[in-house]
């Protein structure tokens, strides 16, 4: 389920979604707690938080630069000398549907 962390995830911040299991109530869903994760999971799931982030203020902005960095931080992205081809290929192949990122 995709839910706010609310301190599910120890060391995430409260705000961010989290996929996990959860709870589903009158209130919505609330995250299961989980125990602190081991530091290589820790480190691949700050960096995917990072990348969606990054992502998320690129797409309400439309800062192109940004949302190069966001396809640099994707753990499962290009490295930093193919980005900016890949960057371009997405606009191309996705023009009219990036909506700030278009213009």
């Amino acid at each position: 389920m995709n839910t706010r962390n609310e301190g599910a995830i120890p060391g995430l911040p409260d705000d961010v979604v989290v996929e996990m299991p959860a709870r589903i109530g009158r209130a919505g869903a609330t995250a299961i707690p989980t125990t602190p994760l081991r530091a290589d999971v820790d480190a691949l799931v700050r960096a995917a938080k990072d990348y969606e982030l990054l992502t998320i203020e690129a797409a309400l902005s439309g800062d192109r630069e940004r949302a190069l960095l966001a396809l640099v931080t994707n753990p499962l992205g290009p490295d930093l000398h193919l980005a900016p081809r890949v960057w371009e290929r997405i606009l191309v192949d996705n023009h009219g549907r990036l909506g700030r990122l278009d213009a």
